[in-house]
């Protein structure tokens, strides 16, 4: 068993499941629902897996990111708004300046 790809899969099944959940009874079809779900599922799967950069190529074009952004103001919407506006691009990457000879509290943070 490949723990990466089994727990990539069972993450972006609860998501779907939930978001399933929660876009029952919004007045968007079945085909709307499941383009609004994968994509909040790729999402989720790049935002936690320090790759969210990679909306703006792809993700931010789809139908599914456009139902998103028409969807009506609620938490979910600020979510994906707030993921795509991420332009951290180091999220994998950690630099530790050895250089750096202050100790005090306030070059730390």
């Amino acid at each position: 068993m490949n723990f990466s790809n089994f727990s990539k899969e069972y993450f972006g099944k609860a998501v779907s499941a939930k978001i399933n959940k929660s876009l029952l009874n919004s007045g968007y079809s079945e085909a709307q629902i499941k383009l609004m779900t994968d994509t909040i599922k790729t999402l989720n799967i790049r935002y936690f897996s320090g790759t969210e950069n990679l909306n703006e190529k792809d993700l931010i074009h789809t139908d599914g990111y456009k139902l998103w952004t028409e969807f009506p103001d609620s938490f979910r919407k600020s979510y994906i708004a707030s993921i795509i506006s991420d332009k951290d691009i180091y999220d994998n990457k950690l630099t530790i300046d050895l250089n750096n000879k202050n100790t005090d509290s306030e070059s730390l943070k």
